[in-house]
């Protein structure tokens, strides 16, 4: 009995020795995730851009001068940059893949194997898209929004009764209509007294939010050049703030699917 006793007790101390024992601390919990408040996105000047975000949809646009349209995932990260996949419409095959950056900017075909990396510059754009759109003014095409530190660089001013905005990007007048809500229902661009481009926002969508009220978004959406026939079309299903993977900047590296792709070249100025 005193035999049992005794083990006992050393089995005890043995136990209370292994909890004292010096080891690695515990790894500190992962701090939760904050989540997205859509209260702060309500109104055209923003705290801050609308980024990262995540959306899908359908697009259509000209590139080399012939009209593409199909379905469209997209993605931004800060910057802003972004990366656009388009599908055919038929066989939902990848057809182009559009990385762009203050900087540089990246197209892969993938219907006809080539890439072109350049410098992402007015020529370059026209020469590409028929279309002159800056990556900041892509992002406020894309969400109606405008962060108040390029408001304010611009001098910008909302009129009294909230019906208009408008602010500069240097040369460039960038004049808003504004719905009911404080969201664009039509922007101009100008520059030296010439209208540049202009979008109506067609359509609004609310997509919920765990955080907030809806989020309120521009669902459908066209750019027009003078009186021609849009150059730029939008239509957005579903869109998701926070959610990016960081590949929209990477303007280096062609995906392992486009690595024998050859090199394209800049088609001439007005061509």
């Amino acid at each position: 009995m005193l035999w049992a006793a005794c083990a006992l007790l050393l089995t005890a101390c043995a136990v209370l020795l292994a909890s004292c024992a010096v080891g690695p601390p515990p790894a500190p919990p992962h701090p939760p995730a904050v989540p997205f408040d859509a209260a702060s996105y309500r109104g055209f000047v923003v705290p801050r851009p609308l980024l990262p975000f995540h959306l899908q949809g359908a697009v259509q646009f000209r590139y080399r001068g012939e009209a593409q349209s199909g379905d469209m995932t997209l993605q931004a990260l800060p910057g802003p940059a972004f990366r656009l996949e388009l599908r055919a419409p038929l066989t939902g095959a990848l057809a182009l893949e559009l990385r762009l950056a203050d900087k540089r900017l990246l197209v892969i075909d993938y219907v006809n194997e080539t890439w072109l990396a350049a410098d992402n510059t007015p020529d370059v754009r026209m020469r590409l898209f028929d279309l002159d759109l800056t990556p900041d003014e892509l992002l406020t095409l894309l969400t109606g929004r405008v962060g108040e530190t390029r408001f304010a660089a611009g001098q910008g001013f909302l009129r009294p009764d909230g019906g208009e905005a408008e602010f500069r990007d240097g040369a460039v007048r960038q004049r808003f209509r504004l719905d009911a809500h404080g969201l664009p229902s039509q922007w101009v661009k100008e520059e030296g007294g010439a209208q540049v481009f202009r979008v109506d926002y067609r359509e609004y969508l609310e997509q919920p939010q765990p955080q907030g009220p809806p989020l309120r978004l521009p669902r459908k959406v066209r750019l027009s050049v003078g009186q021609g026939p849009a150059r730029l079309v939008v239509g957005v299903r579903e869109f998701q703030p926070g959610a990016a993977d960081g590949v929209a900047n990477d303007l280096e590296r062609l995906p392992a699917g486009a690595a024998h792709f050859a090199q394209g070249a800049l088609p001439e100025p007005g061509r």
